[in-house]
C-alpha cells in the first residue's frame, strides 16, 4: 500500500531529500503494537495536496466510532492490519494505543484526480478505509507513551548520530552535553526574563502550569524517565499534600523544578526518546548550564537539575559538586517515591526519600525548620505574596551536609537488655531493647483494622481514643496498618482517618490481610507455626508482589515508615525475612515465644504457634537489621497487665482487647503517665534533637 503526500513528515522522522511517499504497515501484537514506515523514493509535485484540503478530506473520512482532535485532522483508528516483513523505522507502543496515542491521517489520491463522493462514502467504511483507490501519509505522534528505538538510516542525521554514540555511556554531568544533542528544540529565550515577567504578572496562569506539568509528567513515566521534585515545586506539593490551612492547589511564583541522575543521560536513553516527544508538545530548550538545563512552553518553565551517578567512586553527587561525594543526599534521591498530587488531577509525582516523613526530612535539611513557608512567607490566599519574590535556592552542600549530621529517627535503649551470648553469638539477629523515636521509649500498636466483622465505625472510635491519649501526652507509638485489609472498605476513608489523627505518632506496615487463610477471619493457629499469614506464598516473587501493593497504600499516609514492620501473629518465614531485608526493614518486631532458646525469667507460653515460623536465632538478617523482642506477659500483655520497667524490652499493646475492657481509656493514660515518669529518655541526649517532621 503506497500513500503519497507533502505534508509534514518531521513528526516521526526528520525530513529528507528523498521522496515523499511513503508504506506503511501496522503488526499488531498481544502487550504492544508495532507502527512500521519505510520511504518511497518516488515524488510527483502535481500529486500534493494543500492542508487545507487534508483537512477538509481527512475530516470526511474519519471511521465511525474514531475520536478526532487538533487541527490537522488527529484522529484515532479502529482498523484491521495484517504483519508486513522489512522495517526501516519502527516504533513500539504500549498495547492502549487508543487512549495513549493519536494518528495524524492525510489523505490523497493515487492519480491526482478530484474525490468523489461513492468514494468518500467507501471510504467511511473501516474495512475499507485502506482501499487501493486512496492513498496516504499516516505519521504517528506520541502523547504519552515510548518511542523505543529508530533503526532506519532515513532519519534525520542528528537522530542517527545520537544513536551511533555510546549506547552505554551517559553525557555526563554537564547538562549541556545532553542538551546540545537536541539542536532542533533550542529556542533563543531568556529564563530570568520568563521569571520577571511571570512574577510581574502576579505568578504564572494556573491553567498553563498545570497543562505543562501534566504533558511533561506524562512523558516521563511513559518513557520510564526517573525523576523526582526539587525545591520550590516539592515545598509546594508537599504542602498540598498534607493539607496545611488555606493552602492553595499550587502557588504560581518561581519555576518548576525537578531533579534526574545523569544515568538517565544515555544519548538513546528513556530521556533521550523522552525528549523528542516533549519536542512535538511544543517544549524547547531555552538554556544550559553544567548542572541544569531548562525545558520552556507557552511562558512557563522547568529546570532540570542533573546530579551525578554514574562516577564509579561516588553513589551520587549534588548538583553544584564536580567531585565531592554527596553521602548524606545519596539514600533520598537513590530510594524516592510516589504520591498523587491533586493539582495534577490526581497524577503521579516522585518525591525525594522512600515516604513522606523522609521527604520532609529532605526539605528541612534543604531549607530550615520554616521550609514550608520558604518560598512565600505569606502563603495564604488572603494575604498579599513576599514582594521579594520566591526565597533562595537550595545551598546543596550544606543540605548534604545536614542530612549527613542528621540524627537517627529510630534508635536502641542502650541501656536495655541485649540477647545472652551463650544463647546467640554475634552478631545475634535479636535484642531485648526497646526502640527510641527521638530519644523517647517506642510503644507498639497492633491490629488496625482487627481482622473480624466489628463494624470499622466502632473499631475507629475505640483506636482514636487510644491513639489521643499518646497523642496529647508526647509519648511516641508505632502503629500496625494491615494494607490488604483497607482495601475491605472504602481506601481513601482509612487513609482520611489515619492522617486526622496519626500526627506525631508512626505507621508500619502489618502483614497484608492479617489473615491465616484468604478467604476468612477464621484464625488457624495450627498454621502459626509454618510462618502464619505469610506461609501460603511459595515463592519471594508472590511475598514481594504482595509488599509492593501494600507499600503502594501505605505511602499514602503521612506518618508511614518502611523502617519497620510487625508480622501478624508474630509469626513469618525467611522467605519473607529476605523480601524486608530489600526493601530497607531495620527493625522486625517479634515476641521472646519465638526464641528457640529464651531467657530464665521468660512467663510460659499456651502449647500454641510453635517456634512462629522459625527460631529468631536462625532468621538470617543484614548487620544493620534486627528482631525487636517484646516478654511475653511482661511488656506484651493487656494494657492494665503490662510491667513497666526501666530501659525494659519493647512495649506492645492490642487496643481491640484493651478497648473491651472496664478500665480503658484509663489503662492508656496510667501508661503514658508511667512512661513520661520513667525517665528513660534522661539517659539519652544524643538522641534528644528532635525533627521538624517529629513535631508536624
Amino acid at each position: 500500500m503506497k500513500f503519497q503526500s507533502a505534508v509534514s513528515q518531521e513528526a516521526l522522522c526528520e525530513s529528507t531529500q528523498a521522496a515523499p511517499s511513503l508504506l506503511l504497515r501496522f503488526h499488531v501484537i498481544a502487550g504492544s503494537t508495532e507502527v512500521i514506515l519505510h520511504r518511497s523514493h518516488r515524488s510527483d509535485p502535481r500529486k500534493m495536496m494543500s492542508r487545507a484540503r487534508v483537512r477538509q478530506n481527512a475530516a470526511r473520512l474519519v471511521p465511525t466510532g474514531t475520536q478526532a482532535a487538533h487541527v490537522d485532522a488527529v484522529i484515532t483508528l479502529k482498523t484491521r492490519a495484517r504483519a508486513e516483513q522489512d522495517a526501516t523505522c519502527a516504533y513500539n507502543l504500549p498495547s492502549n494505543i487508543l487512549g495513549e496515542f493519536s494518528l495524524y491521517a492525510i489523505w490523497d489520491m493515487t492519480f491526482a484526480r478530484g474525490t468523489s463522493e461513492r468514494s468518500l462514502q467507501r471510504a467511511k467504511r473501516p474495512e475499507l478505509l485502506w482501499g487501493r483507490s486512496f492513498s496516504a501519509l499516516v505519521i504517528i505522534t506520541v502523547l504519552g507513551g515510548a518511542l523505543h528505538f529508530i533503526k532506519s538510516r532515513w532519519c534525520a542525521s542528528h537522530h542517527i548520530a545520537i544513536m551511533r554514540s555510546s549506547l552505554f555511556k551517559p553525557a555526563g554531568v554537564d547538562a549541556c552535553d545532553f542538551a546540545n544533542l537536541f539542536e532542533d528544540m533550542w529556542e533563543g529565550k531568556d529564563a530570568e526574563a520568563l521569571l520577571r515577567g511571570i512574577e510581574k504578572r502576579g505568578g504564572a496562569d494556573e491553567s498553563v502550569r498545570q497543562k505543562f506539568m501534566q504533558d511533561l509528567f506524562r512523558v516521563f513515566h511513559s518513557h520510564g524517565v526517573k525523576f523526582w521534585l526539587e525545591e520550590g515545586t516539592l515545598i509546594q506539593m508537599v504542602r498540598n499534600l498534607t493539607g496545611l490551612p488555606d493552602e492553595p492547589a499550587t502557588l504560581p511564583f518561581g519555576d518548576i523544578d525537578v531533579g534526574i541522575r545523569d544515568t538517565e543521560l544515555f544519548a538513546s536513553g528513556p530521556l533521550a526518546q523522552a525528549m523528542f516527544v516533549l519536542k512535538f508538545h511544543g517544549f524547547r530548550i531555552i538554556r544550559c548550564h553544567r548542572p541544569i538545563f531548562t525545558l520552556e512552553r507557552d511562558g512557563d518553565y522547568v529546570d532540570i537539575m542533573i546530579f551525578a551517578s554514574s562516577a564509579p567512586a561516588c553513589q551520587v553527587r549534588e548538583p553544584s559538586s564536580t567531585h565531592k561525594c554527596s553521602d548524606g543526599i545519596a539514600p533520598y534521591v537513590l530510594h524516592t517515591h510516589q504520591q498523587q498530587w491533586n493539582f495534577l488531577e490526581g497524577g503521579l509525582v516522585s518525591l525525594p526519600g522512600s515516604s513522606l516523613l523522609e521527604t520532609v526530612d529532605y526539605l528541612e535539611a534543604m531549607f530550615g525548620t520554616t521550609w514550608y513557608q520558604h518560598d512565600v512567607p505569606n502563603w495564604r490566599r488572603t494575604q498579599s505574596p513576599n514582594p521579594g519574590g520566591g526565597g533562595s535556592s537550595a545551598n546543596w552542600e550544606r543540605t548534604d551536609s545536614r542530612l549527613k549530621s542528621n540524627p537517627k529517627r529510630f534508635t536502641f535503649d542502650r541501656f536495655g537488655a541485649v540477647a545472652d551470648p551463650k544463647m546467640c553469638a554475634a552478631p545475634c539477629s535479636y535484642t531485648f531493647q526497646s526502640v527510641l523515636a527521638s530519644g523517647k521509649r517506642l510503644v507498639r500498636i497492633d491490629d488496625y483494622p482487627y481482622p473480624d466483622e466489628t463494624p470499622i465505625a466502632l473499631q475507629r472510635k475505640w483506636l482514636e481514643q487510644a491513639i489521643m491519649i499518646f497523642e496529647r501526652s508526647g509519648v511516641p507509638y508505632l502503629l500496625g496498618v494491615s494494607p490488604h485489609r483497607l482495601a475491605y472498605d472504602d481506601v481513601q476513608e482509612h487513609i482520611d482517618f489515619l492522617n486526622r489523627i496519626v500526627k506525631k505518632g508512626y505507621i508500619c506496615m502489618h502483614g497484608f490481610t492479617h489473615r491465616t487463610d484468604a478467604h476468612t477471619d477464621i484464625i488457624r493457629t495450627s498454621v502459626w507455626e509454618r510462618g502464619g499469614e505469610f506461609a501460603k506464598y511459595e515463592t519471594e516473587a508472590e511475598l514481594e508482589s504482595e509488599w509492593l501493593k501494600g507499600d503502594a497504600i501505605l505511602q499514602k499516609l503521612h506518618r508511614y515508615t518502611r523502617e519497620h514492620f510487625i508480622p501478624p501473629f508474630n509469626a513469618l518465614t525467611q522467605m519473607m525475612v529476605n523480601v524486608l531485608m530489600r526493601k530497607g526493614t531495620r527493625f522486625i518486631h517479634s515476641f521472646d515465644v519465638a526464641l528457640c532458646q529464651r531467657p530464665a525469667r521468660t512467663i510460659p507460653h499456651p502449647d500454641v504457634g510453635g517456634n512462629f515460623g522459625g527460631c529468631l536465632e536462625d532468621m538470617r538478617v543484614r548487620q544493620s537489621a534486627v528482631f525487636v523482642v517484646s516478654e511475653w506477659k511482661r511488656t506484651y500483655a493487656e494494657a492494665d497487665e503490662l510491667r513497666i520497667e526501666p530501659h525494659g524490652s519493647q512495649i506492645t499493646l492490642h487496643w481491640y482487647f484493651d478497648a473491651k475492657k472496664s478500665t480503658f481509656p484509663r489503662s492508656y493514660e496510667h501508661l503514658s503517665e508511667k512512661l513520661l515518669a520513667s525517665g528513660d529518655d534522661k539517659f539519652h541526649a544524643e538522641s534528644t534533637t528532635h525533627r521538624l517532621s517529629d513535631k508536624l
